[in-house]
């Protein structure tokens, strides 16, 4: 999910540059890092219910939310009245937001 989600960064800073809004693969793209962050946190889900590994912090949970989120919130939001360079903008922060929480819940729980 972090190298998905960095690679997905940089693409949308490169359509940002580029003056280009999101292209259909781009968003595509974007759709498949919602699917592996919920595939992800339901195998977390899994080992939480079917063994006693728990998260040492609610704030385990609280990521995971915002990660699920993050990127419809901001097509709900921003992107989807301003389809063009600014959504690739907007859609690239929020994978940066997704990767550096990511980092940061990986570094925390090892």
């Amino acid at each position: 999910v972090i190298l998905y989600f960095a690679v997905v960064t940089l693409w949308g800073l490169f359509l940002f540059i580029r003056s280009q809004a999101p292209s259909g693969s781009y968003l595509g793209a974007l759709i498949i890092g919602v699917g592996l962050a919920a595939v992800q946190g339901l195998s977390g889900i899994l080992i939480v219910l079917t063994t006693s590994h728990h998260p040492k912090d609610g704030l385990h949970w609280l990521y995971g939310f915002v990660i699920l989120l993050t990127l419809p919130v901001i097509y709900g939001a921003w992107a989807q009245r301003s389809n063009d360079r600014r959504a690739s903008l907007y859609y690239a922060l929020g994978c940066a937001l997704i990767l550096v929480i990511a980092l940061v819940r990986s570094q925390n729980t090892g």
